[in-house]
């Protein structure tokens, strides 16, 4: 088996504090000298454990003498003053007081005479910091002959930018020698794309181990300062991973991947550990990010894989597009899961659902957390059920209503094609009130682009093309007229909409969204629907992207209401939070037969998603529960905020208590839903 999990350490996310303290002070000069010179002499005071750094750096040109350095703790009757007074070598620019006591505060004094017969003088207070280091919320897992160590240290105990750790792995504490030794800085600018919105993050620090241990041995992490010689001990117990590792090796210039800022593409290779005879090497493939807020907003990073050719993945049918989902707002790790298997057993009117399994993530060797690994939404054998409409297609002609093409209603509006139905560019957001944002995801613009020139030419081909998309254009327009009709409801009427409608899968589609409480159902985005030409209608589907459903998400602080518990997807005005607000959903819903049909709908399916929750849910909890310790040793985000994080958070500081809220929030909605329908 290829050993290609790599030996470092992992890099911190956020920042650690610093007690900095840079003063100047320029003595004897005018008002106008003082403007001229701005050379002022910084004095640089760092505490340290039991010990204060000071380190100085003279005005240009200016050499110091007669330096006198003290040190007088404020607290009564424990006065101690110790001064460092006399002349010193130019090289010599700092000093340490030592035999300090941590957290009492000491007013420092420092004076010194320049060879400009100028006299420099500076005063302060400080604290020294607790002992260094605090490790806290280590674990060690082991899997495929590896052991992964990891741990984080708490940042108040980090104080410089000169502090370092020194950690050696011993196996059960009885071995000499040390498995592994590392020292690394324990102090790391902050990355710019982090904001107060989330929370900062302790120090992370992990050891690929090239050796397997038994599960209950116990290592010890042996941490050191390295500057002051002061060693702790702490043990960890090994246990065995229980999910699938995915090891990703890219050339990357930053191999941190929580620092990776582009979305472009690079070529990598693709391992697979731990999942018996889905185990791979070596596969060769590209990775990029993706997502939107998730991507810019977080420091736990999504994913798109693709390679060279199809592959089974993971028991998967073939293909070459897979997305590994970060679902770093969802702290139970399985909202995403619950939804497509639930759309894939019980609302099965949308006939296709993603496959997702969880994995444990390493690229280059850097732990990245629990992913899940899920099927893209694209047309393929096995997926959206297009797999005999494909781009080749377009090949044979101009009959456009007899090729398939997959939608995505998307107010980004970043795709290659996009269009909004109804809108009128001479009237305001507020007066197109009924338009609908989507965006085209197969096949893309520049594939029919590409088809069409090699068929036709260049220049025909994209004549073509730009009918291509405008017919999809004009065809969504009218069916978008025809709903919003007077007769839309009227089964005799051309307008009538389950003449072009598959009504059965809209009705899955939103008893789906209405029982998670999805935040982006009301046709934000990720809300996909697709031309089937074999029955000439457009299908609703598949689900997509639930780690805000279920109860994960508070109040939304523009629209009161959106996310209240007890209220319906469609029951807000959505034009309060969204440029466009038609949701074909909301129309669809003033139809009593519409309506009789998710009522019927709902008393079919109710009993079967109780039964998911005692039976396959279960199953899912015990797959990825034993994993989640380490991924939130990596994401130290349990009874935190993290952004929409619902009421009650703070208390939830527990992986169970994750789980028992989704639980309770599930029990909840299907009375509530019980009430309406």
């Amino acid at each position: 088996m290829r050993r290609s999990l790599i030996l470092r350490i992992l890099g911190s996310v956020f920042l650690c504090g610093i007690v900095f303290c840079s003063f100047s002070c320029m003595l004897g000069l005018s008002e106008h000298a003082e403007k001229e010179q701005k050379q002022e002499f910084e004095l640089t005071v760092l505490s340290r454990h039991e010990s204060i750094y000071f380190e100085w750096k003279e005005p240009e040109g200016v050499e110091f003498t007669n330096i006198r350095v003290e040190c007088v703790s404020t607290d009564d009757g424990a006065n101690n003053p110790k001064v460092y007074d006399k002349a010193i070598k130019e090289s010599v620019k700092s000093y340490i007081r030592t035999g300090v006591t941590n957290d009492k505060e000491y007013c420092v004094n420092f004076t010194a005479t320049g060879s400009d017969d100028k006299e420099y003088k500076q005063e302060l207070t400080v604290v020294p910091h607790h002992k260094f280091p605090i490790v806290e919320r280590a674990t060690a897992i082991t899997f495929d002959g590896y052991t992964y160590v990891s741990f984080g240290i708490s940042p108040k105990n980090i104080k410089t930018p000169e502090d370092k750790i020194s950690a050696r792995i011993y196996d059960e504490g009885l071995r000499v020698e040390t498995i592994a030794e590392y020292e690394v800085p324990a102090y790391e600018e902050i990355d710019e794309s982090v904001t107060d919105n989330y929370v900062p993050f302790d120090k992370y620090y992990g050891f690929i181990i090239d050796e397997e241990f038994k599960e209950g041995a116990m290592l010890q992490i042996r941490t050191a300062d390295t500057s002051l010689n002061e060693t702790v001990v702490y043990e960890v117990e090994v246990k065995s991973v229980n999910l699938p590792v995915i090891d990703i090796t890219v050339d990357w210039d930053d191999n941190r991947a929580e620092r990776l800022k582009s979305k472009k593409a690079v070529s990598g290779n693709l391992s697979v550990l731990n999942a018996g005879r889905h185990n791979a090497e070596d596969i060769e493939m590209t990775i990029k990010g993706r997502g939107n807020s998730s991507w810019t907003n977080t420091p736990k990073k999504s994913y798109t894989i693709k390679f060279d050719k199809k592959q089974t993945f993971l028991g998967m049918p073939k293909n070459k597009t897979f997305a590994l989902v970060a679902s770093y707002f969802d702290k139970t790790l399985l909202r995403n899961m619950v939804a497509y298997d639930l759309s894939s057993e019980v609302f099965d009117n949308m006939t296709w659902a993603p496959w997702q399994e969880n994995v444990n993530l390493f690229i280059n060797g850097v732990y990245q957390g629990v992913y899940g690994l899920v099927e893209s939404v694209k047309i393929a054998n096995g997926r959206v059920p297009l797999n005999d409409v494909n781009i080749e297609n377009y090949k044979k002609g101009t009959n456009f209503d007899e090729y398939g093409y997959l939608l995505e209603v998307n107010t980004r509006l970043d795709e290659e094609f996009n269009f909004v139905t109804n809108y009128d560019s001479s009237k305001s957001i507020e007066e197109n009130r009924d338009c609908v944002a989507f965006s085209l995801k197969e096949p893309t613009s520049s594939d029919i682009e590409d088809v069409l020139s090699l068929r036709y030419g260049k220049t025909e081909g994209m004549k073509l093309a730009e009918s291509v998309k405008d017919y999809i254009k004009t065809y969504i327009n009218d069916v978008h007229a025809k709903l919003y009709s007077d007769d839309f409801a009227d089964v005799d009427s051309d307008n009538y909409y389950g003449d072009y409608l598959d009504v059965d899968s809209f009705v899955d589609w939103w008893i789906m969204e209405e029982f998670a409480r999805n935040t982006d159902s009301n046709f934000f985005a990720s809300c996909f629907m697709y031309y089937d030409p074999k029955d000439y209608l457009i299908h609703m589907g598949p689900v997509w992207d639930f780690d805000l459903g279920f109860g994960n998400s508070k109040v939304n602080i523009k629209t009161s209401d959106f996310l209240a518990d007890e209220k319906g997807v469609l029951e807000n005005d959505a034009g309060q939070r969204y440029a466009y607000r038609g949701n074909w959903l909301c129309r669809l819903k003033e139809d009593p037969a519409f309506m009789n049909k998710v009522s019927a709908r709902w008393k079919e399916v109710k009993s079967l998603i109780n039964m998911y929750f005692r039976e396959d849910f279960t199953y899912r909890v015990e797959d990825v529960e034993k994993d989640a310790e380490l991924n939130f040793v990596r994401w130290n985000i349990l009874g935190t905020q993290i952004w929409l994080s619902p009421d009650g958070y703070e208390y939830r500081d527990t992986y169970q208590s994750e789980l028992d809220y989704l639980i309770q929030w599930k029990d909840r909605r299907i009375d509530w839903l019980n009430s309406v329908m």
